[in-house]
């Protein structure tokens, strides 16, 4: 398992290398101010990567706090029914209270312990029956909510796929330009570069303008690339294809979060209904003992 306080102190370690690098080469030119810009840009994404994994992490500190605090409570809950169960002369939850209980119920519905006690089976199946039909629309909207959640978790998953592939298009089309001015001014400089050399020069020299002849030659091939597709169209269908994909993988994240919101409305209706029903669950489940205490009819 990966932890995560090791990987925040790497991070704050690459970000300050990143810093540091950038300052080094602020006041430069050329490469190394492309360094330094780079480096900087480098150390804001580290630092925005940073405070967003802190977040998450105080979110979770504060909610480890939430579950100490509910276990606490749980606990205490615990030790009072416990102290119901044992203390006093008659405690209420006591096995013996249980029995006397029972059979007090029994007398006052005209039938004997060992009648209610034969119908104790009957009379939770059904009660418990009752309560499943109460809490069915409640357990189905809770099965329907999780399966919107996953399929927006599915669905934000490939717009992050797309979106990478979209930011590689754009960087395509964006870097098109200063790629082939690159290659041209590669082309030329090593060219002239390659011709300077005379039949005279150090063999040192020579194999320098055979290095410099080898990246003409790469540099050539590249521009002579490009030109057979001069309006761009192979970075342009790449670009279009990205962002067609991207816009429809979007609407399919709008949709997967609008039925999860959907269905966090209906759980919450339908919790509500359930809660109201609670109210005449006293009735109904009196209606349920009378028929589990019924005699059965006659053959």
């Amino acid at each position: 398992m990966t932890d995560i306080a090791a990987t925040l102190a790497a991070l704050a370690e690459t970000m300050a290398t990143n810093q540091a690098t950038a300052a080094a080469a602020a006041a430069a030119e050329g490469a190394q101010g492309r360094t330094a810009t780079a480096a900087q840009q480098a150390a804001a994404k580290l630092q925005s990567l940073a405070s967003r994994a802190q977040s998450t992490l105080d979110a979770l500190t504060a909610q480890g706090a939430r579950v100490q605090a509910g276990l606490a409570a749980r606990g205490t809950v615990l030790i009072a029914a416990e102290a119901v169960r044992t203390d006093g002369a008659a405690p209420p939850l006591a096995d013996a209270q249980a029995t006397t209980l029972r059979d007090q119920v029994a007398t006052r519905l005209g039938v004997t312990a060992g009648q209610i006690a034969a119908k104790t089976s009957a009379i939770r199946t059904a009660i418990t029956a009752l309560d499943t039909a109460m809490l069915a629309p409640v357990t189905a909207a809770q099965g329907t909510l999780a399966t919107a959640r996953a399929t927006l978790a599915t669905k934000q998953a490939a717009l992050t796929t797309i979106e990478v592939q979209a930011a590689t298009a754009l960087a395509a089309g964006e870097g098109a330009a200063p790629a082939l001015a690159g290659a041209l001014d590669a082309a030329l400089s090593k060219h002239a570069a390659a011709l300077a050399v005379t039949p005279t020069a150090s063999t040192s020299a020579k194999r320098s303008a055979a290095v410099d002849w080898t990246d003409y030659e790469a540099a050539r091939a590249a521009l002579t690339t490009a030109a057979a597709d001069a309006p761009g169209a192979t970075l342009h269908s790449a670009w279009d294809a990205a962002a067609t994909a991207l816009r429809s993988a979007l609407a399919d994240v709008v949709i997967a979060e609008q039925a999860v919101v959907t269905a966090e409305l209906d759980l919450a209706t339908k919790q509500a209904t359930a809660d109201a029903a609670r109210t005449t669950r006293p009735n109904s489940a009196t209606a349920k003992v009378a028929e589990a205490l019924a005699p059965a009819p006659p053959p």
